[in-house]
């Protein structure tokens, strides 16, 4: 899809006001839950709607408040970052036909303008490509791409070791 340097910043911090919390101390939680019926914390939203993205440097600042939590410090390959410039941004179906909210709520792109942002499809979803990649290669090493980060530092740590046993408690 093509979207602006702007909407693509729109579209982050709408995913990370659904993800973190803001923190102002370290007892603070750093995932942004909320209560369900049974009285137990559960993800705010849905885990497939945390969305990250990759060929920008950027950092999440928990301490700020929705909506301004994301600061673009350029893209991957060391060039500048224009808020104006237009972009081709790969997305999966589901977020490309505004599942999720990031483009239409987020983003602030019209649903019946989402068709005509599309560059180009594949004819074969992202699942299908994916194992066809990882059956080529047999094994696959995931690694940590360092592209974004969370801030501050003792706020996130702090935060995640809180978070972790409520995430995956037993």
């Amino acid at each position: 899809m093509a979207l602006s340097g702007q909407e693509i910043l729109d579209y982050l911090n709408f995913s990370y006001a659904g993800w973190f919390n803001t923190m102002k101390s370290p007892t603070d939680h750093l995932i942004r839950f909320t209560e369900n019926s049974q009285g137990r914390l559960q993800t705010r939203r849905a885990y497939y709607n945390f969305d990250s993205a990759m060929g920008l440097q950027y950092e999440v600042d928990v301490s700020k408040p929705a909506g301004e939590m994301v600061k673009i410090l350029g893209l991957a390959d060391g060039k500048t970052f224009d808020l104006d410039h237009k972009y081709l941004v790969a997305l999966n179906s589901y977020r490309g036909n505004g599942g999720g909210g990031h483009l239409v709520e987020g983003a602030g792109i019209a649903p019946e303008e989402l068709v005509d942002r599309l560059v180009n499809t594949t004819t074969k979803d992202l699942r299908y490509n994916m194992m066809k990649w990882i059956e080529e290669r047999k094994v696959i090493t995931p690694k940590p791409s360092g592209q974004w980060t969370v801030i501050p530092g003792y706020l996130f740590e702090s935060g995640k070791k809180q978070d972790y046993p409520i995430l995956f408690r037993n």
